[in-house]
């Protein structure tokens, strides 16, 4: 007769190869670690330990992810518990297995896979041809799946106590089950659920490695294709012409740093404003009139180009300089895992102090985790703003994505820039020019009010300019406004609306850049395009920074002939480029089949990313 306790009913059963399995998981973090222990040394031992802690948190995502419905199942059909237990079974091997393979491949790139599997079941022959290499390392996973497959059937054959619940206990242990397993997948209570972006204790890429595990990289990463148009020489040769700089390193062909002077310790802010057109910025619309006055008194482009149509490709490429394309993920959604260069992060390093917000919530788009990742030392977001209760004329409501308005986001960085220590960096992101377009107050309706259309949008973008125009004023009367450089621009267009908008010569993607800076820069308009990448060597360029770094941009000052963007419409890549080494400036639109330099410029990103 068997004992009746705590520990041997189904309910402890379940716990027992719960923690079983992110047992199993977390040795092989443990083997990972000490195998790649010369990559994990620059780590402190808090941050081991807090990785560590990371990783157990992702295991039970893992875990809760694949095997929730068997967790949920098990004790309440008990007839058929031991075949639900054999299936949980049967995902944990997988999941073993896979994050095996994954501890061999890390050292040859020291990352996790992400879609190499998928990629390599296109060339069985291939996997069929290297087997054989790998002996001693395919007698250990038998040896280990054996040593599993026995510590689970010793689990689950050992006698237990069928608890019998009421209906009314049953329900609620069932209910139970199901809450924890979808707090343990969301990985947290609120926001968007635990992401790729949020394994990072740290700005450190060797903390997110070490926290994450093979499995869970594969099935949280994003479609990543790899494009393969030419020898990758032949690729990186071309992708060298068109950039501008001094090539420092054989092992990474394309890091380089520019050639600059003595550095100059300018402050930064760069405004990146929601849907921010250069169609709508025109007199006609009478809607921007402190932007004109910033672009007449500032350096201004009209044939500037957003890189994508959503605002975190248009963030991803100002951070890193360097086009979102399609099949490669943007920050926050796994391209922080290929450890690209970033402004922020830079700038840190050569003394700034640096800071991301936004208007809308710190989640949104996980910027708060972009932002932490790519060096901001301070970052903010609606939460914290609106606790300064900075709101003046605005009318109280509830926004769009839990945001602040941008009058009240603009008072929050003069009061942060004011108590910052210089020099700083500021990367803020707008919010109140998205539709739907709530208004602020009646008073800055200058159009018949439509929450979902263009009129709508066009007042807002009206509140915004005054709201823009009073932050300067009010910047003007500090210690830093003439040592600051202001770098106003959009994360993409409207996107609707457009008057004569015509889609051949992409003016749906055109958007403003104004650099404003009148104690240090002349007023200029420069009519040769430029792309949101080329915003990340512009502040370089100007700060006279030589820290090596790897982008697909130049400096909007550099002297080069040849100009070139790349644009993301959907699954579209598009090269647009100008070419005055003949005298002839136009601006021409080429898609894969047209140009070779888009070819290579698509192989070399996604085979870096």
């Amino acid at each position: 007769m068997i004992k009746k306790n705590i520990f041997n009913n189904q309910f402890s059963q379940i716990l027992i190869l719960l923690i079983f399995s992110i047992l199993l998981l977390s040795l092989e973090r443990v083997l990972i670690f000490v195998l790649n222990f010369d990559y994990f040394n620059n780590l402190s031992l808090n941050i081991v330990f807090l990785s560590f802690l990371q990783g157990l948190r992702i295991d039970l995502i893992t875990i809760l992810t694949f095997a929730g419905i068997f967790i949920l199942s098990a004790p309440f059909l008990t007839k058929y518990r031991k075949i639900i237990l054999n299936s949980w079974l049967v995902v944990l091997l997988v999941i073993f297995t896979i994050n095996l393979i994954d501890i061999g491949y890390f050292p040859y790139v020291h990352r996790h896979i992400v879609n190499e599997l998928a990629l390599l079941t296109n060339d069985l022959s291939f996997v069929f041809s290297v087997i054989p290499s790998y002996k001693f390392e395919i007698i250990f996973l038998i040896l280990a799946l054996f040593v599993i497959v026995k510590s689970w059937q010793k689990i689950i054959n050992r006698p237990i106590i069928i608890l019998e619940l009421s209906t009314s206990k049953k329900i609620t242990v069932f209910l139970f089950l199901i809450i924890f397993i979808f707090l343990g997948i969301r990985g947290k209570s609120s926001g968007k659920p635990f992401g790729l972006s949020d394994a990072f204790v740290n700005s450190q890429i060797e903390s997110a490695n070490l926290a994450l595990n093979g499995f869970y990289s594969i099935y949280r990463s994003k479609k990543h294709i790899k494009y393969n148009f030419m020898p990758k020489q032949e690729a990186t040769k071309i992708v060298k012409n068109i950039l501008v700089g001094e090539f420092i390193s054989e092992e990474k062909p394309l890091e380089r740093v520019l050639n600059v002077q003595r550095a100059k310790k300018y402050n930064i802010v760069i405004i990146a404003v929601e849907s921010l057109s250069t169609e709508y910025i025109q007199k006609k619309y009478k809607v921007a009139n402190f932007i004109n006055y910033l672009a007449e008194n500032g350096i201004y482009f009209p044939n500037f180009y957003a890189n994508g149509q959503r605002s975190i490709e248009g963030i991803s490429t100002i951070l890193t300089g360097s086009p979102m394309i399609y099949g490669v993920p943007n920050l926050g959604y796994g391209l922080e895992l290929f450890e690209p260069s970033y402004l922020p992060m830079i700038l840190n390093k050569n003394g700034y102090s640096t800071i991301g917000l936004q208007g809308s919530k710190r989640s949104s788009f996980r910027l708060d985790k972009v932002f932490e990742n790519s060096g901001c030392e301070n970052v903010f977001g609606a939460e914290d703003i609106r606790q300064e209760k900075l709101r003046t004329d605005e009318v109280d409501t509830t926004l769009p994505f839990g945001a602040v308005w941008d009058g009240e986001l603009l008072r929050f960085i003069k009061q942060k820039l004011d108590s910052t220590k210089k020099p700083f960096f500021l990367f803020a992101f707008t919010e109140n020019t998205h539709f739907p377009a709530i208004p602020p107050n009646k008073k800055y309706q200058i159009y018949p009010q439509d929450d979902f259309g263009i009129n709508g949008y066009l007042n807002n973008l009206n509140y915004f300019d005054k709201k823009l125009q009073e932050f300067f004023e009010t910047a003007k009367k500090t210690d830093w406004f003439d040592n600051t450089i202001f770098i106003i621009t959009g994360d993409h267009t409207i996107g609707k609306g457009f008057v004569n908008s015509n889609l051949k010569r992409f003016s749906h993607f055109k958007i403003p850049l104004i650099i404003y800076a009148p104690k240090i820069l002349k007023p200029k308009v420069i009519e040769k395009i430029g792309t949101q990448a080329d915003i990340f060597l512009t502040v370089l360029d100007l700060l006279n920074l030589k820290s090596p770094f790897f982008t697909i941009s130049n400096s909007l000052f550099s002297e080069q002939k040849y100009r070139f963007g790349v644009l993301k419409e959907g699954n579209r890549m598009v090269l647009v480029e100008q070419n005055s080494s003949n005298g002839i400036s136009k601006i021409e639109f080429k898609d894969i089949s047209e140009s070779k330099i888009l070819k290579a410029i698509l192989q070399i990103l996604s085979t870096q990313f």
